[in-house]
């Protein structure tokens, strides 16, 4: 699977969405204000004196860390981009629009600085970019200019440049897109300059070279269409994350929970009255602070099953799954119980111990309550699902979802199963896909060859590292054109991590035969380097070697060959892949260490997860980079290599921080 961050990424245009797109709901309450004769016209507010909103993106050039280069306070947010390591730092809204009037005040520009009002073209192939500039000189005199940006560089506009002998603080500085103008003020300076905007804009403040403190920004306009069908779609794909992450974290859980617990009474009665009030008012508090409580009161009676059942649960149901299933055990040791089996087996299958999931659902299905019945196929089903028996998964979850109309649970599993087995959506495209994979999608097959021909290229490097790869492959490749398709069918085998998986691979899905699945709904980029990632593991996997390759090393050039770019005809791997932070450093030894050791599911688990996919990529990347013979002998499965790894780890964390600094420092 390829992870990454949800909605930190701009999908693809979809019409369809943003028919019904209510801006206010997208921003959030209080930051949105709706013009009356038209609703999507209006005003985004933000007083920069606090919290930022999820609509505001930040952005840094230079190395390092930026984190401390924006400070909110009340008298404004300070914004410092020093000369030496951040040249740049720049506030950005997520807010497209065509037409645009915008204020901020400034309270404070350092001497030296450099302040400008951004406009990021929505389609750089209709619209250019634009920086309306405030330079305040090292002399104290101040200057308003106009510069455009044609992608590469930003040309100053002739004429554009008015300036005066000092700066006045504080004082607003607007600018104005309308008609075939851009126009720009700073207190009594103005400037203007002819700019038509086709497509829209969003708007960003960039400070270069100094400090500068900002407070109430305002920006008014007519939403782009484009930016519209873009943030209607991500509204969607929000909406639909949330409703299945709580049926998949919580459906089965809450069924169980909701069950009363046997011999609840007779457990009860060794509790405190003290006791008794902290579990009550433990009930209705929010799911951590829930669970807290209640291991607490599991700590303190050791002995009762009620209490270490009750605080197992709720920890799964807070996300603590190594707690909640030490609970658990706990609670069946003292007493065997069918529920407790049942959300044993849960939490079992969320460590990825699949056998030990089977033997306690197994175990749980005696003398089970029939009102947990739905509860026992959904597991089960899940279970199958995990093993790669997805053809079987999905028989019992429709036999279970027609029995159980009523189970929303049930009926969503049911339909992610199907779609995975049995897609009812896509059609299947006549011409051959990528590896010689039968392509399905819902997009115009134009649309998705023109996208995986840009795949070309990576799918050539396969080839390098697996010499006896076949020039045809068996399997499936489905690409979703929307996110809400897409997570609806990837719930099945993915409902665990449903907001941090952009692609799939399956050993066996439709027809039984491997399959990829991607969404184009999270942007064409994203999608190139999803099909590069999942394409790599179903050719690894047909190599032969995936089996008993180490995780790491199918995990770590599925990155690497995902991050590499193409210029000037020739593949490149010379910078950091979209999943890491700019201010990404060499793994230390340990994480290193750790991503070695890590088998099977142990090297998903969520505590390490990031950490693990870190280290392979690192590690990948240099071998690759300083072509060390022991990454083809690794991928070819030579036992002595696997041995001699190790061996040289701690030379190669060394070796790796030199060269992360150099790649760091590329433009």
């Amino acid at each position: 699977m390829r992870f990454w961050l949800l909605f930190a990424l701009l999908p693809a245009l979809a019409p369809l969405y943003a028919q019904d797109f209510d801006p206010a709901e997208f921003f959030g309450p209080g930051h949105f204000q709706r013009a009356q004769e038209d609703p999507h016209t209006g005003t985004l507010n933000l007083s920069l004196s606090g919290e930022m909103p999820p609509f505001v993106d930040f952005y840094s050039s230079g190395e390092g860390d930026f984190a401390d280069r924006f400070k909110p306070a009340a008298s404004g947010l300070a914004i410092a981009a020093d000369s030496t390591n951040h040249r740049t730092c720049e506030i950005a809204l997520d807010f497209g629009v065509t037409r645009l009037d915008g204020k901020v005040t400034i309270v404070e520009l350092e001497k030296g600085t450099l302040l400008a009002w951004h406009l990021h073209a929505l389609d750089a192939a209709k619209d250019r970019e634009f920086l309306a500039e405030v330079r305040h000189g090292s002399d104290g005199r101040v200057t308003l200019q106009v510069r455009v940006g044609d992608g590469t560089t930003f040309k100053l506009v002739p004429g554009s440049s008015v300036s005066a002998p000092a700066l006045e603080l504080p004082c607003e500085f607007t600018l104005q897109v309308a008609g075939d103008k851009l126009s720009a003020t700073l207190g009594k300076l103005q400037t203007s300059i002819d700019a038509k905007v086709e497509a829209g804009h969003r708007a960003g403040l960039a400070v270069s070279d100094g400090r500068a403190r900002l407070k109430q920004w305002q920006v008014s306009g007519l939403l782009a269409p484009a930016w519209v069908a873009d943030a209607a779609q991500r509204l969607a794909a929000q909406k639909a994350l949330r409703r299945l992450r709580e049926l998949s974290v919580g459906g089965l859980l809450g069924g169980v929970s909701r069950h009363p617990y046997n011999q609840t009474a007779t457990d009860l009665a060794g509790f405190t009255q003290e006791q008794k009030d902290v579990r009550q008012r433990a009930l209705g508090h929010t799911p951590g602070a829930r669970a807290q409580a209640l291991v607490n009161l599991a700590t303190a009676l050791p002995a009762n099953a009620l209490a270490q059942f009750e605080a197992g649960v709720y920890a799964l149901l807070a996300g603590d799954v190594q707690a909640g299933v030490r609970l658990l055990q706990a609670a069946q040791a003292l007493r065997k119980d069918s529920q407790t089996g049942l959300a044993l087996a849960e939490g079992l299958r969320r460590l990825g111990q699949l056998s030990g999931a089977e033997t306690a659902l197994a175990a749980a299905r005696t003398d089970l309550p029939q009102d947990l019945a739905p509860e026992y196929e959904l597991l089960l089903g899940r279970l199958q699902a995990a093993k790669g028996q997805l053809p079987k998964a999905a028989q019992t979850l429709q036999a279970a979802s027609t029995k159980y109309p009523d189970n929303a649970e049930l009926q969503s599993f049911a339909l992610s199963a199907q779609s995975l087995t049995s897609p009812q959506n896509l059609t299947r495209l006549a011409a051959t896909g990528p590896l010689g994979l039968t392509v399905l999608s819902d997009l115009p097959e134009k649309s998705v060859l023109t996208l995986t021909a840009r795949a070309a290229p990576y799918l050539e490097k396969f080839r390098r590292w697996l010499p006896g790869l076949a020039r045809k492959l068996e399997g499936t490749l489905v690409i979703y054109a929307g996110p809400v398709d897409y997570l609806n069918a990837a719930l099945i085998v993915a409902g665990d991590n449903l907001d941090n998986v952009a692609g799939m691979y399956l050993p066996a899905c439709i027809d039984g035969k491997p399959t990829v699945l991607a969404c184009r709904g999270f942007g064409e980029d994203e999608l190139l380097r999803t099909l590069v990632h999942e394409l790599w593991h179903l050719a690894f996997a047909a190599s032969g070697q995936a089996e008993t390759a180490p995780r790491w090393l199918n995990e770590g050039m599925a990155v690497y060959l995902s991050a590499g770019r193409v210029a000037g005809g020739i593949m490149r791997f010379d910078r950091l892949p979209a999943e890491f932070s700019p201010e990404f450093t060499a793994p230390p030894l340990a994480d290193l260490q750790r991503a070695l050791q890590a088998r099977g599911i142990d090297f998903y688990l969520p505590e390490a997860i990031s950490q693990n996919y870190a280290a392979a990529w690192a590690l990948v990347w240099l071998l690759a980079e300083t072509e060390s013979a022991l990454l083809p002998r690794l991928l070819a499965g030579d036992a002595a290599a696997a041995t001699d790894l190790p061996r040289q780890l701690q030379a190669l964390q060394v070796a790796l921080g030199d060269r992360l600094a150099k790649l760091e420092k590329d433009p």
